[in-house]
């Protein structure tokens, strides 16, 4: 407003961007560390052995490198790689270079260089390189010669790669091979006899990449060679209807092929065929094929070595074949395991030999490793025998388990016609047991009962089948039901049979001397009344459920023969049960 005017000064410093020199790519050879060696993917660049030449004289404390796949990250410094890097482009990836000033945040991003791996050379696999021993050293057995020409190998190794490029080297190790060291001359000199392994290196002179995973083996044939065999074994069998007789039908031969080879050797390149005698062997006639059949327990056989190629033979090898006899022993079978006496020990009997044993139940499954085993369910059981002498032969036998039990006995199983109701009369009391509709046990059963009062048994000669008892008098009975399995115990239960006696006789004889309610005590009906009248009414007795009964007398004076009257009231423990209200005569009579 006063036109005045005031004036000031102020410092603009420039900073200078970050140096960043350019450097080299990063270049290696592909590799298997990610399980693919042609896939052109290396997991081990080292970005950071770049940071010192890009900073060049800069202060590497002052200054960040960060290396990033994008122009766009390096620009923002998102995504910085870190050390070892992966290449995620095959073969050839561009990385992009950030130098940050650590002080002033200045930073340059013009500088980037490529990650490259190169491939590796191909090392073709190539056949076997054989030749014959020539006798140079005194030898044309011994299976080492002495003009072993590797190099006749190289062109097939190469295939079409530039000789002039490439290289190929032998070596013999594997160790040797990689590191590139003691290459092998030609001609070569073998220093295992009969079959060698030469391991190959082919190296790329411009990419400096080498590959030695290819290898062949020098093969120096002489008269054919074997490794002494074993014995051939087998264990009697069935197949002919007797595994007791030493002949088995299905004897392979053949098999000892490889093993009289052995690893140096390829069945393919020889005629191996077997004798019996030594004879037939060398002269190559009668000889004898898988699957052979034996005639004796113990047989030599002869056997002819025939190099396809060479025709070189060799008959000195024999070994005999032997049939081993089966374990021997039994087994009881089938047998009963009792649920209510567990376990039940199983185990074989009269074994002939020492065996190792092997208990399997029906499931496959392994419950048991000696001559014994105590299980607890039924089933099938395997016990395999197998002998101790080194032959192995095993034989297995089933053994048959079935469950049984003492049978399980409620009073609701019980159906019992006695006088204590209408139904019954002295005629027909009976006790019968319901098998149908109750579930008594696993077991097989019969069934008998026993009178507790005369201690009698019914029926009298024994046990029966039917679970059902009639014409009986009353009385306190144990019903017995045994298991034909043999489980112990037999089961038992108490029943109460009611039956008003139509008279006595108290004579002193001991037969029906007292009148007294058979089947009735204070167990089964601890509150009872009991009352005994004459014909006239009057009460002449009452009498204590657990007593002898009535003697026929009233205050001592003995009453003459004739008709009384009881009235008798019983009332059961069980009080499921109903009460038993009874009214009826007898007679008494003195004879």
């Amino acid at each position: 407003n006063n036109d005045c005017s005031g004036t000031g000064e102020l410092y603009l410093r420039t900073n200078t961007v970050p140096i960043s020199n350019s450097v080299d790519n990063l270049e290696l050879c592909d590799d298997a560390n990610d399980g693919d060696g042609t896939n052109g993917i290396v997991q081990n660049f080292d970005l950071e052995s770049q940071t010192a030449t890009i900073l060049g004289s800069q202060n590497p404390a002052g200054f960040t490198v960060t290396y990033h796949l994008s122009l766009a990250d390096s620009e923002i410094g998102n995504n910085p790689q870190s050390t070892p890097f992966a290449n995620t482009i095959p073969d050839l990836q561009p990385i992009f270079v950030r130098v940050t000033n650590n002080a002033t945040g200045c930073f340059t991003n013009h500088t980037s260089f490529n990650v490259i791996v190169n491939p590796l050379p191909i090392a073709n696999f190539v056949a076997d390189l054989e030749v014959c021993d020539d006798n140079t050293d005194g030898s044309a057995r011994n299976g080492f010669s002495q003009n072993i020409d590797l190099e006749s190998q190289s062109s097939s190794i190469l295939g079409s790669q530039d000789a002039s490029i490439y290289t190929v080297t032998y070596h013999r190790t594997l160790a040797d091979t990689q590191a590139g060291k003691n290459p092998l001359i030609s001609p070569y000199s073998n220093i295992i006899p009969n079959r060698e392994t030469i391991f190959v290196r082919v190296f790329n002179a411009n990419t400096q990449c080498a590959n030695g995973i290819s290898q062949f083996d020098v093969i120096v044939n002489p008269e054919p060679t074997f490794q002494p065999p074993t014995n051939l074994a087998y264990c009697d069998n069935d197949d002919d209807g007797d595994d007791t007789n030493s002949i088995v039908q299905n004897i392979d031969l053949d098999s000892k092929i490889s093993e009289i080879l052995g690893t140096s050797q390829s069945p393919n390149d020889f005629t191996v065929t077997f004798h019996a005698s030594q004879m037939d062997a060398t002269n190559g006639i009668s000889p004898v094929f898988s699957p052979y059949t034996n005639t004796n327990s113990i047989e030599r056989i002869f056997v002819r070595i025939e190099n396809k190629r060479t025709g070189c033979i060799n008959d000195d090898v024999f070994f005999d074949m032997i049939v081993n006899p089966l374990p021997s022993f039994t087994v009881t079978s089938p047998q009963i395991l009792c649920l209510n006496d567990l376990p039940l020990n199983i185990s074989v009997e009269n074994p002939m030999d020492i065996y190792t044993y092997e208990w399997k139940n029906e499931a496959g499954i392994v419950v048991g490793t000696s001559d014994n085993i105590s299980i607890t369910s039924g089933g099938n059981y395997f016990v395999t025998a197998t002998s101790t002498n080194g032959t192995l032969c095993s034989r297995t036998a089933m053994i048959e388990v079935n469950e049984s039990n003492i049978a399980t006995l409620q009073n609701s199983f019980i159906t019992i016609i006695d006088e204590s109701t209408n139904i019954g009369s002295q005629n027909n009391l009976s006790i019968s047991i319901d098998v149908i509709s109750n579930n008594l046990g696993p077991g097989e059963y019969q069934f008998a009962i026993e009178n507790k009062d005369t201690n009698e048994r019914f029926p009298f000669a024994g046990f029966q089948d039917v679970p059902l008892f009639e014409n009986l008098e009353g009385g306190i009975y144990q019903i017995i039901v045994n298991d034909k399995n043999g489980c112990s115990p037999d089961s038992t239960l108490l029943v109460s049979v009611i039956q008003f006696p139509k008279f006595f006789t108290p004579n002193g004889d001991g037969q029906n001397d007292t009148w007294v309610v058979k089947g009735a005590n204070q167990t089964f009906y601890p509150n009872a009344s009991i009352n005994i009248f004459n014909r006239y009414g009057k009460l002449v007795a009452q009498v204590p459920i657990d007593s002898q009964g009535w003697d026929g007398t009233y205050n001592g004076t003995l009453l003459p023969s004739d008709d009384y009257w009881y009235n008798i009231t019983l009332i059961p423990a069980d009080t499921t049960k109903p009460t038993i209200n009874k009214k009826g005569n007898f007679s008494l009579l003195r004879k």
